[in-house]
């Protein structure tokens, strides 16, 4: 054999050993890839969050599809709907990058002048369904229910979807109704009923691409469906989305999770678009401003009286009174109990009414909290003020968890409470008991409100 002779073969060797070890590497790399990809797709038990990169802008990507197949209400009912990134509701824009801000949408329903008062009167809850005249709320994909919770207010739940063909995102609608059956785990089609809300009850629907991006519902929405909102005035999507540089360049003021104001009473904050077969209207048409109501003005017959608790506050002695001088009033709420709001058993509150005819300021607030005579710790606490006899939130303060100094106003003709969120849930049956101490001040007097309650 020459010389050399055996080198060609051993080379051979050396490259086919190479190739099988590099295929395998790649085998391995592929696998390890696709079993982190299944991962990054299993809801966990009690989240709803996919593992995505919350930095990431939420714009739709090109890859993306348009992937609403069913509209989630009949828009019928649909008297206005808010705009992306709008100043109504509250700030839901939390993990986004982005502060301050709607980035939802709220669908209202068409409500009469003498429905409005019946819901202000009844502490802004509008009446429960009743099984007649409901209004349907249906799956807008084909895909799995991951997730149903409660709301923070007592309307309905919130039901979480993600999509079949897009599980990287989720469908979020607030105030729904369940209908029996439906359960986290159930699967569903596009257009199918999973729910329904009242006859004058709104709702909104939420759609995330991972954790904190949010979307527009109608950047998801395909043509075919968008043309219904065409046809009640609707020219594009833009007419529906506020972009982050316009918001930025016009920001909102909040006061934590709550708008500073209330951007809804403002035309000139531009929420809603308004529907109609004719025109679309970016405000409130005029004849269906509410006008204020006579003693006389009729309720609807269709709508069941409201149910406990009783409407706004009037001038009459409280079970609750704690404090009742010339024109100023002060009431405690225990956790659970109906009052002037409905209570969860992990709630409590005081509520001031000044029916004089001056201005108080209050600068000093303390509270403390025991059940089975050991000290409740405070999750938060929260002052609050609206008109007397309705509803529009005027200003809303964290007075942190028990001990507040400042200075709060309170004009004439408005109320506030003093809200808290305690660590328990106590049962009504359990030993309860409450420190409430309030300074004030009014046309230069100091007052000092200090009491023990036991329930």
């Amino acid at each position: 054999m020459k010389k050399g002779s055996g080198f060609v073969p051993i080379i051979a060797i050396v490259i086919i050993t190479l190739a099988v070890g590099a295929a395998g590497v790649g085998g391995f790399l592929a696998f390890r890839d696709r079993k982190a990809f299944i991962s990054r797709e299993i809801i966990p038990e009690k989240s709803v969050i996919v593992n995505e990169d919350p930095k990431v802008a939420p714009a739709i990507q090109s890859q993306d599809a348009k992937f609403i197949q069913a509209d989630f209400i009949d828009l019928s009912y649909i008297n206005a709907i808010s705009k992306f990134r709008s100043g109504s509701g509250h700030d839901f824009s939390q993990g986004s990058g982005e502060t301050c801000r709607s980035m939802k949408h709220y669908f209202n329903v068409r409500r009469t002048p003498e429905v409005e008062q019946l819901i202000s009167h009844n502490k802004g809850i509008p009446p429960v369904p009743d099984g007649k005249t409901d209004i349907s709320i249906y799956s807008p994909v084909d895909g799995k229910i991951i997730n149903i919770e409660s709301d923070q207010i007592d309307i309905g739940k919130q039901i979480y979807i993600q999509p079949d063909t897009q599980p990287k995102f989720w469908v979020r609608l607030f105030h729904i109704y369940p209908l029996s059956g439906i359960k986290r785990g159930s699967q569903v089609k596009a257009g199918q009923p999973i729910g329904v809300i009242g006859q004058y009850q709104n709702t909104d629907i939420a759609i995330n691409k991972g954790r904190g991006n949010y979307i527009s519902y109608f950047e998801v929405m395909p043509d075919n469906i968008f043309a219904k909102y065409q046809a009640l005035g609707v020219k594009s999507r833009k007419d529906l989305i506020i972009s982050k540089e316009e918001r930025d360049a016009n920001p909102l003021e909040c006061n934590g999770e709550w708008f500073s104001k209330n951007y809804d009473s403002d035309p000139g904050f531009g929420n809603f678009v308004y529907l109609n077969s004719r025109t679309l209207q970016t405000s409130k048409p005029a004849q269906e401003t509410p006008k204020p109501q006579t003693k006389s003005s009729p309720v609807p017959t269709q709508v069941p009286p409201p149910p406990p608790p009783p409407p706004a506050p009037v001038s009459v002695v409280s079970k609750n009174l704690m404090y009742n001088q010339d024109g100023i009033s002060f009431e405690y709420y225990w956790p659970g109990e109906s009052g002037v709001t409905r209570l969860s058993t992990g709630e409590t509150e005081a509520w001031v009414f000044n029916r004089s005819k001056s201005p108080i300021t209050i600068s000093e607030i303390s509270f403390t909290f025991w059940l089975k005579d050991s000290v409740v710790s405070l999750a938060s606490g929260t002052w609050e003020k609206s008109p007397l006899n309705a509803w529009d939130r005027l200003d809303y303060v964290n007075i942190g968890r028990g001990e507040y100094s400042g200075g709060l106003v309170l004009n004439p003709n408005e109320k506030s409470k003093i809200h808290y969120h305690i660590e328990a849930t106590p049962l009504a049956s359990e030993k309860q008991s409450a420190h409430v101490k309030v300074i004030f001040s009014k046309d230069g007097v100091s007052y000092a409100l200090d009491k023990t309650l036991d329930r």
